[in-house]
């Protein structure tokens, strides 16, 4: 793997920076003692060394392998070989989990078979213990661990299926199982694992970003760090992209994969097909990608990040390589291969069985004891000749997942900065917390941030004229007892003609992210980071979430724009819509009254069922003291019952200063009011 930072095994427990401690306590909360009492312990890896035939070799001596990190050699402090069952185990389990992905009718049926032909031979070893997933909407537990050969047919049958959200009791049913299998002695230890990769997996589930399958992947290899050994994947997928936004996230699934002990073997369920060589197609990925933003308005979906750039890949087909180079690169970073090209897959499956049989852990001191983030690469060498290994890639030295938070590498510096008592603001960022009707469970709540692109640094390559710039863009919701509610991060690569940059300097970049939240009172950080300068810049702002009752209003926003919604979005809810236009909020850019004749307020209203019409009213202040009232009326209801409030205001009226607008509805004997502020330019 050619990465400067990227993925491998790590089980080490080693000292932490005091930065990195700051971290675990903003995510996990817990007591900085417990963490510095952890003793330095050494990183273990797992290497595969066969001979031509790919029959193990089982004789490898100490001082026939040479271990690096990050360039520096490292003492072997242990060796050992371990083979599937044998006695010095134990006979402890050996854990294979089958995980499929966006199948095709063809794909489903190439998988089954040879899921089938796996699994029977798989399960003529006692010690196996399979499971099934299933990645949709959410990750799906089809089966917990098991060697019950109908029950795991019958999973994977539901697996390679077309069914979705309908998996969801099934899925609900295995981890309630292992929930009871909890308490039985024989069942303890594969029920834990199944639960934690669940648990992880909704954590992981609200991290995800448009659909990409790395985020439940880093839930079922994470799941696994707590079994001993080496744990196999075996990903049946026919699409699998890594758009450049993702790159980090890519990294972070290779690093927990090897942290975990866990070996991934990606098989190309399509079967047959043509295309390039595979090493040539990796040399070609190792390339820098080019990825171009075209101007545009506020994208209205919220899953998407929201900005004054179009965030989608300029690439052929939606993809940068064959998804075959992803493949790969996932299962030579974890120590495993690539399985494809055949239709016929059982000399595949066959190499995921011997690999498992007989491997060597291999034990030896860090070459750093700080959990300082950083990508640290191992290569392995053994000086006899005649042999092939699968060796993992190296690994994101990250603290434990103490307190069950996982932390993705990318986050590292940004979360240190957030828990800092003087958060930095070398990189200038905006942002506003909208709450609007109730959700499912709670109050919806519309995360928005603005960074300007004037403050990011662009990478100039003068030689071919182009710019480079990369940041990350993180959010934070946290309780009033300080505890994280809701994360949400995301890597923005920008790429293209130098001639650019200036236009891109006049723009903006948004993010949009929606959380429900119970009633009570919050605070909104957030913070990002130039990858380029390494600069970070945050805020922190607290809001409250009032309890439903009465007459209700949304936060106030001042309006930046409004823009038509495309015929194809008017099915798509958006809060911020009136009949067939989108508001678009302003984020503190001032108002220029050179430019702006008019400013507009913008609210929703939920009035009660029963009494009288609601009632709304706006004033104005300016250093705490009243400068006036305003006009303010409510369009009439919709569908669901909701009222739309859309103030129009001349900027003539108001000299250049800062105001407070103050937006009260009244509806019976309740009222509800919410504020916002707004600073007036010539």
């Amino acid at each position: 793997m050619a990465w400067q930072d990227g993925g491998q095994l790590y089980s080490a427990r080693v000292q932490m920076k005091p930065s990195s401690l700051s971290v675990l306590l903003l995510v996990a909360g817990v007591a900085a003692a417990d963490v510095r009492a952890q003793d330095v312990k050494p990183v273990t890896v797992d290497l595969v060394v066969q001979d031509k035939k790919g029959i193990p070799i089982k004789d490898l001596k100490a001082e026939e392998i040479e271990v690096t990190e990050n360039g520096v050699k490292r003492p072997i402090a242990s060796l050992r070989l371990v083979e599937g069952g044998s006695a010095d185990q134990g006979r402890a389990p050996r854990y294979v989990t089958l995980v499929f992905d966006g199948l095709d009718a063809e794909g489903q049926k190439n998988a089954r078979k040879a899921a089938g032909e796996f699994m029977a031979k798989l399960l003529a070893s006692p010690d196996v213990r399979v499971a099934v997933f299933r990645v949709g909407l959410e990750l799906w537990a089809l089966s917990g661990f098991t060697n019950d050969m109908a029950a795991l047919t019958a999973a994977v049958e539901k697996a390679t299926s077309h069914e979705d959200e309908t998996l969801r009791p099934q899925s609900a049913q295995v981890k309630t199982t292992a929930a009871r299998e909890l308490g039985v002695p024989e069942t303890t230890d594969r029920a834990r694992i199944l639960i934690e990769q669940m648990r992880i997996g909704d954590e992981m589930n609200k991290l995800r970003q448009d659909g990409s399958t790395l985020f439940p992947l880093i839930a079922v290899v994470k799941g696994q760090g707590a079994a001993p050994g080496r744990k196999t994947v075996v990903y049946f997928a026919q699409r699998f992209d890594v758009p450049s936004k993702f790159d980090d996230v890519f990294r972070s699934l290779i690093s927990e994969a090897n942290r975990a002990g866990v070996a991934i073997y990606t098989i190309d369920a399509r079967g047959v097909r043509g295309g390039g060589d595979l090493d040539a197609a990796r040399s070609a990925m190792e390339q820098v990608e080019s990825v171009s933003r075209s101007a545009s308005t506020d994208n209205i979906n919220p899953q998407s990040a929201r900005a004054n750039f179009d965030v989608a890949e300029n690439v052929a087909g939606s993809t940068r390589q064959d998804m075959r180079v992803w493949l790969g690169q996932l299962s030579e970073g974890t120590g495993a291969v690539l399985v494809g090209g055949s239709n016929d897959l059982r000399k595949g499956t066959d190499k995921v069985l011997a690999d498992a049989a007989a491997y060597y852990e291999i034990t030896y001191p860090p070459s750093s004891n700080a959990y300082d983030g950083a990508y640290r690469k191992i290569e392995m060498k053994v000086t006899r000749a005649g042999v092939k290994l699968q060796s993992r890639a190296g690994y994101f030295a990250l603290p434990p997942s103490v307190g069950g938070q996982t932390v993705l590498a990318y986050e590292i510096p940004m979360l240190t900065a957030l828990s800092g008592a003087a958060p930095p603001k070398d990189v200038e960022v905006h942002g506003r917390i909208f709450c609007f009707g109730e959700g499912e469970k709670g109050r919806e709540c519309v995360m928005l941030l603005d960074v300007p692109m004037s403050g990011l640094s662009f990478a100039i390559d003068e030689k071919a004229r182009t710019y480079r710039l990369r940041f990350g863009l993180m959010a934070v919701v946290k309780d009033e007892k300080g505890e994280v509610v809701q994360r949400i991060s995301q890597i923005y690569p920008f790429e293209g003609p130098a001639d650019k940059v200036e236009a891109m300097k006049r723009g903006k970049v948004g993010f949009n992210r929606t959380v429900q939240l119970a009633p009570g009172k919050y605070a909104f950080e957030a913070a990002v980071q130039d990858r380029g300068t390494q600069k970070i810049g945050t805020l922190r702002a607290p809001f409250e979430v009032p309890a439903a009752s009465g007459v209700r209003l949304s936060t106030v926003a001042v309006v930046r724009g409004v823009e038509p919604v495309p015929p194809n979005r008017l099915g798509v809810a958006d809060p911020f819509r009136i009949q067939t236009a989108r508001v678009m909020p302003n984020i503190d850019t001032p108002i220029a009254k050179g430019a702006n004749p008019n400013f507009y307020l913008f609210a929703a209203v939920w009035p009660t069922t029963d009494g009288a019409a609601p009632a709304i009213s706006v004033e104005f202040f300016k250093d705490g003291k009243k400068t006036g009232e305003g006009k303010a009326d409510l369009l009439p209801a919709d569908e669901k019952g909701r009222m739309v409030f859309l103030g129009e205001y001349p900027t003539a009226g108001f000299p250049p200063g800062g105001y407070e607008a103050v937006v009260r509805v009244k509806q019976g004997r309740s009222t509800a009011e919410d504020k916002a502020t707004f600073t007036i330019v010539p």
